[in-house]
């Protein structure tokens, strides 16, 4: 009997943190998210930009807190990254989705020209406005750089 008890428990726990965690890095039926470079190609050593739009559905908000991040796999690619730019008037409670979030980076000046791949994640908390739960989502994302 506590077998079956202590088994039930783990099943219950498992179904709960994978609902809530949402970090399979699939698409997000709630948020249609785009990211794009600003510029396809750019000489090493230059200052780039990459623009990342969220397109939620009715009733779901993108949230400030905790802040939306931008990790980079391809960090090699870089000499520097700047913080993410986020456009937030005072009060404002929640992303507002009709401006682009955005990222400046500066190039490595030892990158050979020719095509670089740049890989990241997305990280970004959403909630529903009418239904009052809230989510975290990890988007796996990855742009193509031409380097002249």
């Amino acid at each position: 009997m506590n077998k079956f008890i202590i088994i039930i428990f783990a099943l219950i726990i498992l179904t709960i943190s994978s609902t809530f965690s949402n970090d399979q890095g699939k698409k997000n039926d709630m948020v249609d998210v785009q990211i794009k470079l600003k510029q396809n190609e750019l000489p090493a050593g230059s200052t780039g930009e990459i623009e990342i739009k969220f397109k939620p559905k009715k009733d779901i908000h993108i949230n400030f807190e905790p802040p939306i991040s931008v990790k980079f796999d391809s960090s090699s690619l870089f000499s520097k990254v700047e913080k993410l730019n986020v456009p937030r008037k005072p009060k404002e409670e929640y992303l507002n989705t009709s401006k682009p979030v955005t990222q400046k980076f500066t190039l490595s000046k030892n990158i050979h020209p020719g095509k670089q791949t740049v890989k990241g994640t997305l990280i970004y908390f959403y909630c529903s406005g009418s239904d009052g739960w809230c989510s975290r989502f990890k988007y796996p994302f990855e742009v193509t750089l031409k380097i002249k």
